[in-house]
C-alpha cells in the first residue's frame, strides 16, 4: 500500500532500499549491489531526486547519492517508533527553524482558518515574517492543504507586509471545505517525520518513524496529485494588489 501510494517503480524501490543501508554510494556501486543496469539506476536516481527522496553530494569530483532518511532507517529498524513531545515557545521555535532551514526539503501541511488565528497568540508578526524568510531562503517546498478563505483571513490577521514577504516561497496549495479541517491544530509531514501541532497550547507531538511518515506522506501525495492545486503566490499577489 505504501509503495502504491508513492508510485515507485521496481527499480526505484531497489535503489531506495540500497541507499537506506548505505551512507553515500555512486551509481556504479548501486548498480553492482542491486544488479540493476547503470542506465536504469541513473534514471531511477534522477526520479528520486526530483521527489526529494534522495540527495546528492560531490566528493573528490565524484558524485554520490544518499537517502534523506538513511540514519532514520537504521534507528527505526532497531528501536521502532520514537515519539517525542515538545512544549513551550522555545522548543516550538526550534522545531520550526529546523524544518524551515533544510535546503530544498519538502513538507506537507494540513491546516484550517481556525488554526491560523491562534498564531498571533504566541508569535509576533515580525516573527512570522522571519519564519517565512527562513523557508524562502532555504527553498523549502511547501504543499499546503487548507480550508477555503485561509489566505484572505491570514492577510487580515498578519497584514499585507506578511503576504508580500510570503510571495516567492516554493510550493502550491489546494483548498477544501471547512468541515474537513475545522481543528485549531495542524499536521506537518516530511519524508521521515510526522508532527501533530497544537499551536494554541504550544505543543508538538513528533513521531520519528520512517514507515509511518512515508505512509501518511504517500496518502497526502496521492490526494494532492488528484486535486487541482492553486498557485498561492499568484493568489496572494492578487489579494494585495
Amino acid at each position: 500500500m505504501l509503495l502504491t501510494a508513492l508510485k515507485l517503480t521496481k527499480n526505484e524501490k531497489k535503489v531506495l532500499d540500497c541507499l537506506k543501508n548505505e551512507s553515500e554510494v555512486s551509481v556504479l556501486q548501486i548498480s553492482r549491489k542491486t544488479q540493476v543496469p547503470r542506465t536504469s539506476v541513473y534514471l531511477s536516481v534522477q526520479s528520486l531526486l526530483k521527489r526529494r527522496l534522495v540527495s546528492k553530494t560531490y566528493k573528490d569530483k565524484h558524485l554520490f547519492y544518499r537517502s534523506h532518511d538513511a540514519d532514520l532507517f537504521k534507528k527505526t529498524d532497531n528501536l521502532g517508533s520514537i515519539i517525542k513531545v515538545f512544549v513551550g515557545k522555545q522548543e516550538f521555535e526550534n522545531i520550526m527553524k529546523n524544518l524551515f532551514s533544510r535546503k530544498d526539503s519538502l513538507i506537507y501541511t494540513v491546516q484550517s482558518k481556525e488554526s491560523d488565528s491562534v498564531w498571533l497568540k504566541h508569535f509576533s508578526k515580525d516573527e512570522m515574517v522571519e519564519l517565512n524568510s527562513l523557508a524562502k531562503n532555504a527553498k523549502v517546498i511547501s504543499k499546503h492543504i487548507f480550508s477555503r478563505g485561509l489566505l484572505e483571513k491570514a492577510i487580515r490577521l498578519y497584514g499585507e507586509d506578511w503576504a508580500k514577504n510570503y510571495v516567492g516561497r516554493k510550493g502550491s496549495a489546494f483548498e477544501i471545505d471547512d468541515k474537513y479541517v475545522s481543528s485549531k491544530c495542524q499536521l506537518w509531514v516530511t519524508l521521515s517525520h510526522v508532527y501533530f501541532v497544537n499551536i494554541e497550547d504550544l505543543q508538538i507531538i513528533k513521531i520519528e518513524n520512517y514507515q509511518i511518515a512515508r505512509l501518511i506522506f504517500g496518502i497526502l501525495d496521492y490526494i494532492y496529485s488528484h486535486e487541482h492545486a492553486i498557485n498561492f503566490n499568484e493568489k496572494l499577489k492578487s489579494l494585495v494588489s
